[in-house]
Order: structure tokens, then sequence, then C-alpha cells
């Protein structure tokens, strides 16, 4: 099986080699900079876990409202908790 960089490119040992080269001289067009694991962040802050639990019945409506939302369950609680504390806020503002 041949490793194939992200962008479908074989990745040989020649290429490699030519790339290492490139790099070396200074001649390198490819991108440097910061590497981070796993998924990408939502915004600037670091997200934090926040374990609940639920009734099975609520955890199927749940989904079955992500999945109409088009969203992941974890995306889905983000978004609607975040609108349920704005709401809250803006309310606690007013009083």
């Amino acid at each position: 099986m041949a490793n194939k960089a992200y962008n479908g490119v074989e990745l040989t040992d020649e290429l490699l080699d030519e790339m290492a080269a490139e790099y070396e001289q200074g001649d390198w067009s490819g991108h440097v900079g910061s590497r981070h694991a796993g998924r990408p962040r939502f915004g600037e802050e670091k997200l934090v876990p926040v374990t609940v639990k639920l009734a099975p019945s609520t955890r199927d409506g749940l989904d079955a409202a992500a999945k109409a939302a088009h969203q992941s369950r974890s995306a889905f609680i983000r978004a609607t908790l975040e609108q349920a504390v704005q709401n809250f806020v803006d309310r606690a503002a007013v009083l």
C-alpha cells in the first residue's frame, strides 16, 4: 500500500528526498506551521468536557433533533446550550 498525502499525491522515497533537499536549501514551497492533533477548535476558547445523564427517551429525541438539524449530537447540544444561556443572560439583564 502506497502512502499518500492529504491531496492524493503518492509519497515515494524519491519525492520525500527531493522535498527534504528543497527544504534544506531554502527553496521549499510547502507550508511550515504548527500542528494540532485531533479535531479543530470551535473558536478561540478551548472546549472542556461536561458529562450529563439523560433518560434514553430524551437521548433519542436529542439524536432525532440533531439529525433533523443536520448536526452531530455534540454540535446540536453546544448550539442549544449556548442559545439557552444567552437567553437567560438577556432576561437577567432586563430584571
